[in-house]
């Protein structure tokens, strides 16, 4: 873990995110708790603004869903390195902790604390727009395809 750099660990969900500002150990942590929307997206930056040069700030949030999607993209336009790392690794890094209870505010910070044993290399400051595409192109095409389901089985049923 390098001396001037700030993780701080994200957990999100539908309608609010939850941040570990990480400073070694949970109880002094800074913790936070935001709307998931612009409005919590500016406030969060803005704060992390306060005290840090975005350049040395590195996020660490869970590829959970959609629920992630629109703070990426903040995260994006505000050049802020991040990465977002698969739930299941999350999970087997609690369990190598022995970390034992679970709650929105301590899974950020475990979150934080994963991302500080990971190289800088593995932070991009800009997601692929075309592999959001891609995803976005993905997800219409997988509706298409139940919809169209749906309606043959609906039709397959009159007949």
């Amino acid at each position: 873990m390098s001396n001037d750099i700030t993780y701080i660990g994200v957990d999100i969900a539908k309608d609010k995110f939850d941040i570990c500002i990480y400073n070694g150990s949970s109880s002094s942590c800074v913790y936070e708790t935001y709307s998931n929307n612009l409005d919590g997206f500016f406030n969060f930056l803005s704060l992390i603004k306060l005290k840090n040069d975005l350049e040395d700030v590195r996020i660490g949030f869970e590829a959970t869903s959609t629920y992630m999607t629109q703070l990426q993209i903040y995260l994006d336009k505000s050049n802020v390195k991040y990465i977002l790392i698969n739930p299941k690794q999350i999970h087997h890094y609690i369990k190598y902790k022995n970390y034992e209870s679970k709650t929105d505010k301590l899974d950020s910070y475990y979150i934080a604390d994963y991302i500080t044993t990971l190289e800088d290399t593995k932070f991009n400051s800009s997601h692929s727009k075309i592999k959001f595409e891609y995803k976005t192109i993905q997800a219409y095409t997988d509706l298409i395809i139940k919809t169209q389901t749906h309606i043959n089985n609906t039709l397959a049923k009159k007949n």
